[in-house]
């Protein structure tokens, strides 16, 4: 089954594992499930780099590439088919990488991994 990372699920990867939900880390350490990153995500991570709110150790572009390299990440572009639904979201809240994120979810018809309850409110399935 194809799994969509919430952009904190992702940074959360390398280094702090122990912050996952049991059934979160169940199918993180797993080997039957494709895990995808939403392009937002990484649009998100590289604001929130260049403003100094996340380490800047490695490039984005080796994080990303080290787990796509791996064979263990999909990267998901988005779509006209994903904002279609972004536009008809109840507006739960203001951020728009949250609510691509949910919209993507609920097109491709797949669960998040999240902390975030938010996505709950949409009807997004969400491991943790």
């Amino acid at each position: 089954m194809r799994i969509l990372l919430d952009t904190c699920a992702f940074i959360w990867l390398e280094g702090h594992q122990d912050v996952f939900g049991p059934a979160a880390l169940k199918v993180l350490n797993g080997t039957e499930d494709s895990l995808v990153l939403s392009i937002a995500s990484v649009w998100e991570i590289a604001i929130k780099r260049s403003s100094g709110k996340l380490d800047r150790a490695r490039s984005l572009f080796e994080l990303v590439d080290g787990f796509r390299r791996r064979g263990s990440l999909e990267l998901l572009p988005v779509s006209l088919r994903h904002l279609d639904i972004v536009e008809s979201l109840p507006y739960l809240h203001r951020d728009p990488f949250d609510r691509i994120i949910a919209a993507q979810a609920i097109y491709e018809e797949i669960p998040v991994i999240s902390i975030d309850k938010v996505f709950d409110g949409y009807g997004v399935r969400r491991i943790w």
